[in-house]
């Protein structure tokens, strides 16, 4: 392990452990006042959601340096790397047909618009009738 992880493990410890063990803590504590009220629950609560606003203040900051990090040793030449990773990602979000009602593949810009303006349409409707949630993509 390099000198730098060794010093923030010793000063900080394992960000990401310590936020999963707060929130943790946090949910108990909101399900035990949602049963009795405790002055020391409470205050605990407030003690704990300070630390919790601090780890994620330090997860921020980490994950601000991790980016200066890469952009120091990539500088400039990172544009192959960003555009791979775009590219990556576009693919991975890309969902080239639907299934609508009926049980019809659609892969037609327009009939797939169609279909998820429906959709969310329907499910974000005052008193609208229940719809199947689940969505079933068809992908490369």
């Amino acid at each position: 392990m390099d000198h730098a992880r060794v010093w923030n493990v010793n000063v900080f410890g394992h960000i990401g452990k310590k936020k999963k063990e707060l929130l943790a803590q946090l949910r108990g504590i909101d399900h035990a006042l949602c049963i009795y009220h405790s002055d020391f629950l409470v205050q605990l609560d407030l003690d704990l959601r300070a630390k919790l606003a601090e780890v994620l203040r330090h997860e921020e900051s980490l994950w601000l340096q991790k980016l200066q990090v890469q952009w120091a040793n990539f500088g400039d030449r990172n544009t192959a790397y960003f555009h791979r990773n775009t590219m990556q990602r576009r693919r991975a979000n890309f969902v080239p047909a639907l299934c609508d009602s009926s049980g019809v593949w659609c892969s037609d810009q327009s009939h797939l618009r169609s279909l998820v303006m429906d959709f969310y349409s329907t499910l974000f409707s005052i008193g609208g009738a229940h719809i199947d949630t689940t969505v079933r993509c068809q992908f490369r």
